[in-house]
């Protein structure tokens, strides 16, 4: 019966609760990449969304109302902010190729291309607000530690992510992983037969995984620079007409221990904790009034975490302007 029941989970994991692969939207042809959203008004810091496993950089935040909040509604809370989100191939399975890379890959990724993007538009050292669903919680988390441990004379360009980035937050991030991975990944194997599947993405979630522990004592040397909000679901999520269950029980969602941190419950699933419908949902509400704090204290705090930086470097001080 436990069998059965796991196999249900994952199959609404992978499959019943994700974004369409094949689905695109918003007049583009790429799933990957940096987008922007809102361009702001003279912005002062940038906010940059990043979806989890099977999702897109659109839909994971699109409302069942078609309101897309990070577009939609945030810009009328960040007038000041310029609004990007990250797409990266999280599919476990589609009907063509699929990507088959590892969570770092992906996080080296989005070191690369959102570094690249900033040094183009000439806003390298803007402050960064990072929005990470499930998945994507880890893939940030994984990218921040990537970014820190470039030193002076390599790779600078993506030693920038880090030191720009003034918070991060969580929303039903599995950080200590999830139950029924192994079901999960026979699923995947089960699906291969009829389309093309990718397991790579699940293998490291098991509970208390080795890999994620790993993970966590590397952010955990990084993590007190960083203003970091764990969301976490109080409802669980349907996945059959009889069955519900906690993706990512609070447990697993919040790391207590973690210094300059907050924990934030959301009356919602783990799907729909991402998704707002009106300016007045009581969700949104609660982020929009942490990520507009974090936001008038961004300036300061980067400014310090880069002076710092170019004291290491031996460089005279440089006088500070938000880029």
């Amino acid at each position: 019966m436990k069998v059965v029941f796991w196999c249900v989970f994952f199959w609404v994991l992978v499959a019943g609760y994700a974004e369409s692969p094949g689905s695109e939207g918003e007049h583009t042809t790429s799933r990957v990449g940096v987008k922007v959203l809102a361009p702001g008004l003279s912005p002062a810091v940038d906010v940059v969304a990043v979806h989890g496993l099977d999702g897109t950089w659109n839909e994971t935040w699109r409302a069942d109302n078609g309101v897309f909040w990070l577009r939609d509604l945030l810009p009328d809370v960040l007038p000041h902010a310029r609004i990007l989100s990250y797409g990266y191939d999280s599919r476990t399975y589609a009907s063509s190729s699929i990507s088959d890379q590892f969570i770092y890959d992906h996080a080296k990724a989005l070191v690369a291309e959102l570094a690249a993007f900033r040094e183009y538009t000439n806003t390298r050292s803007r402050p960064i607000i990072f929005v990470a669903h499930s998945l994507g919680g880890l893939v940030v988390k994984s990218a921040l530690i990537h970014s820190d441990s470039a030193r002076p004379g390599g790779r600078e360009r993506d030693k920038s992510i880090s030191l720009s980035t003034t918070s991060i937050f969580f929303f039903g991030t599995p950080h200590r992983g999830s139950q029924g991975v192994s079901v999960g990944l026979l699923l995947v194997q089960a699906r291969s037969i009829f389309m093309k599947t990718s397991s790579r993405l699940l293998q490291h979630l098991a509970e208390n995984s080795e890999w994620l522990q790993m993970q966590q004592g590397q952010f955990a040397d990084i993590s007190r620079e960083f203003n970091i909000k764990f969301f976490y679901e109080l409802l669980p999520t349907k996945v059959s007409s009889y069955r519900e269950i906690m993706f990512v029980p609070k447990h697993s969602a919040v790391i207590p221990e973690m210094v300059n941190s907050e924990e934030v419950a959301m009356d919602a699933d783990h799907v729909s904790m991402v998704k707002f419908r009106l300016p007045d949902d009581e969700n949104f509400v609660k982020v929009a009034r942490r990520i507009s704090s974090v936001a008038e204290s961004a300036e300061t705090h980067v400014k310090i975490k880069w002076e710092t930086w170019r004291r290491v470097k031996g460089e005279q001080r440089v006088p500070w302007r938000i880029a």
